[in-house]
């Protein structure tokens, strides 16, 4: 069993870069792609994934500071520190971590057999969602076995919703053959497929016409992507108090931002998609009736214009509302990196529609700034980060730590409140 657990945990600790290289170089040799094409595909599909990784983590960068200032000159104070996606260190250092990757493995190949899930889960690294879950209900109870079968049960769920958007996603963002199974992500991406069509219903909304070419058309150069998003990073940078300097780089890392992601979105598409083929040709080969997906990271979905368009106005808006609205008892400064992956699952349904995906984007941004206020979230993420001695320059001073993605998510948020019913 220990050596098991090292081996699991040596794979898991080479971080999603190198899992991708090497999950995407077996794939293609174990499906028949060819040694060539197989290596390629692994290196270039790593690749791109590093360059997403890359940008984001400039803008966030750039950003979290600008925001933090914003939030200091407004002289805004709450109680709970949101970690953000510090809090992903629970999900690899837990004790039930290689329980929790084992029997998900084992259940989604015999759900795929069973044709009860299309969505073959080759994405190891996005379980980290739901081992956060499992380990702050092993925090919050104690029982370990709870959290390893609620969090298999839980990665069952973002199986069927990745089934559920899988067709959309393809076709808007032009990846044939995967699925997304990423906590909420797919959750978020599935109520987008529920709710917009109502949005497009409603007088006055419907009408508003959004997409980055439309923006483009009606702002001239102020539309073109580069440039809009220097003028909001400027204006953003004006209102953090930056002096000229910052204000510049706060602007030119958004420009750089949209123009750079698309095309790594476009290099990690090249890389993936001769071994999805190749998995979908040898599965038609042998099982002509059957339709199965295989699972990438969400950060496929950046690519889109529409996409960072939205997430850098959603930002800004997110961390005033979370300063202002009663309730929530903290300021969204770390989590902010989740916007765009957000952002990311609702585009294929508002068809690129920068207004609609704003909108939708707020309407949860709210409510899972709510659920991670909840006493009892804040409470099984400090008990969870004590057990296991991390984060102690907070919580070792009496403070209480949250995190919206995934203690906001909502089944997430389910089932950590009915482990409540297990604690002695």
């Amino acid at each position: 069993m220990d050596f098991i657990n090292n081996l699991v945990s040596g794979f898991i600790g080479l971080g999603p870069v190198a899992m991708l290289a090497i999950v995407f170089t077996v794939l293609g040799l174990v499906f028949g792609a060819g040694v060539r094409k197989s290596f390629r595909s692994g290196i270039v599909t790593a690749v791109g994934l590093a360059g997403i990784f890359l940008v984001v983590n400039v803008i966030t960068g750039s950003y979290i500071p600008a925001i933090g200032a914003l939030s200091e000159r407004l002289g805004i104070v709450k109680p709970v520190v949101d970690m953000g996606w510090g809090v992903a260190g629970f999900g690899w250092s837990w004790p039930g971590a290689v329980g929790v990757i084992l029997g998900t493995v084992a259940v989604n190949l015999v759900l795929v057999w069973l044709k009860f899930t299309k969505t073959l889960w080759t994405d190891f690294w996005s379980l980290w969602h739901g081992q956060v879950m499992a380990a702050i209900v092993w925090g919050l109870t104690g029982n370990l076995w709870l959290g390893i079968i609620l969090a298999v049960v839980y990665h069952v769920i973002i199986m069927k919703l990745a089934d559920f958007t899988a067709k959309e996603n393809q076709e808007f963002h032009q990846m044939p053959g995967v699925a997304i199974p990423c906590s909420y992500v797919s959750v978020f991406g599935a109520l987008s497929k529920i709710m917009a069509p109502w949005l497009r219903a409603i007088p006055g909304i419907k009408d508003v016409k959004a997409s980055p070419e439309e923006i483009r058309e009606r702002l001239g150069v102020f539309g073109e992507m580069p440039v809009l998003g220097a003028v909001i990073g400027a204006v953003i940078g004006l209102a953090a108090g930056y002096k000229f300097a910052g204000i510049m780089t706060l602007a030119l890392d958004t420009a750089l931002m949209l123009v750079l992601l698309p095309r790594m979105v476009g290099v990690l598409m090249e890389g993936m998609v001769p071994v999805a083929g190749a998995v979908r040709d040898w599965l038609l080969d042998r099982f002509g009736d059957r339709e199965i997906n295989v699972a990438v990271d969400c950060a496929v979905q950046l690519g889109h214009p529409a996409v960072m368009a939205s997430a850098i106005i959603v930002m800004p808006i997110a961390i005033l509302v979370s300063a202002f609205l009663p309730g929530v008892n903290f300021l969204i400064i770390a989590s902010l990196a989740g916007i765009p992956y957000m952002c990311g699952a609702i585009v294929a349904y508002t068809k690129g529609n920068v207004f609609h995906t704003v909108l939708l984007a707020l309407a949860f941004v709210i409510p899972m700034m709510y659920l991670a206020s909840t006493p009892t979230i804040a409470e099984a993420f400090t008990a969870t980060a004590s057990k296991l001695g991390v984060m102690a320059d907070v919580v070792g001073s009496g403070g209480m730590i949250t995190a919206p993605d995934p203690g906001g998510e909502p089944i997430t948020w389910i089932f950590v409140n009915l482990s409540k019913l297990f604690v002695r």
